[in-house]
């Protein structure tokens, strides 16, 4: 429809201003249609998450990357900002993902470095999806554009990607991040 053509407009507009760009390298296991992580898993499984990072500037930039667990804000609108603790969840990040802190990562300019993360499914079987994300964003850039704000009037652009992570251990489910 038509709503998802403006959408990939904007996100092809967004992604050439963008001095990066951050890609999943996805599992054989990922369900085809996604371009994001969408997989099924066993209780405990095991396995590697790759992030491509593509620096397109010239220089060298160093790049935070923060793996988080999903939640849902008061306006009822998926969040990746936060990482959601909430003690029924099956698993907390610290059991999903290692390093489950923000990275920084240096790439050299017009280079591109793959991330790995090590997951580990939650211990136990559970119903329905869990939804996480990798949060990917310029060292300091967010006090950047708050100190350039003060400065100078306009637009200031803070370019922040966020991959998703979806999962579930039961069959093949249709939601979306």
């Amino acid at each position: 429809g038509l709503k998802g053509q403006l959408t990939t407009v904007q996100a092809a507009q967004t992604q050439a201003a963008a001095s990066f760009t951050v890609a999943p390298q996805l599992p054989a296991d990922n369900v085809k249609q996604a371009d994001y992580f969408n997989f099924k898993v066993t209780p405990g499984q095991k396995r590697v998450l790759v992030l491509v990072v593509t620096n397109n500037s010239q220089r060298t930039k160093t790049f935070d990357i923060t793996p988080r667990v999903a939640s849902t804000n008061t306006n009822g609108i998926l969040d990746y900002g936060t990482n959601n603790t909430n003690p029924k969840l099956p698993a907390q990040i610290s059991q999903l993902v290692s390093p489950a802190k923000t990275k920084s990562i240096k790439v050299l300019g017009k280079h591109t470095v793959k991330v790995p993360y090590n997951f580990t499914a939650p211990a136990k079987k559970f119903d329905g999806v869990m939804l996480g994300g990798f949060t990917i964003a310029e060292h300091h850039a967010t006090k950047r554009a708050q100190s350039t704000t003060k400065k100078a009037t306009g637009v200031v652009a803070n370019v922040q990607y966020v991959i998703c992570l979806l999962y579930t251990s039961d069959a093949a489910d249709d939601m979306q991040c």
